[in-house]
């Protein structure tokens, strides 16, 4: 209960926050850096850090940190039909093609590779 309110607290001051552009501008910085340094280490990202990705790795460097503010732009979901809703839903469920992009549900499966003759 206590920690509903708190998380809900939190989403309403990050939520305030991100209305302005030069606090929404440095965090979109502070992303793109956190992308890019993990990518170096080769450390896995997590929450929706990997869907970011992925939408900004064919940009130029110097449009990330724009592209990831445009994200960041609040947006009303009573504006968003049901069908734009779902729609983002289906983009982001994954592919099923090779073992990173399997559906989730699906057995594990080995590849069996065979010797040439």
């Amino acid at each position: 209960m206590i920690r509903d309110r708190l998380q809900k607290g939190v989403q309403w001051v990050s939520s305030r926050m991100l209305r302005m552009p030069r606090f929404r501008n440095w965090y979109a910085r502070r992303l793109v850096k956190l992308i890019d340094r993990s990518k170096e280490k080769r450390r896995p990202l997590s929450g929706n850090l990997p869907m970011i990705e992925r939408t900004i790795r064919g940009l130029p460097k110097p449009e990330r940190a724009k592209a990831v503010a445009r994200m960041l732009e609040p947006m009303q979901d009573r504006l968003v039909g049901r069908d734009m809703r779902r729609a983002a839903a289906r983009q982001e469920r994954s592919s099923g093609k090779g073992s990173a992009g399997r559906r989730p549900g699906t057995l594990p499966q080995r590849n069996v590779q065979r010797r040439p003759r």
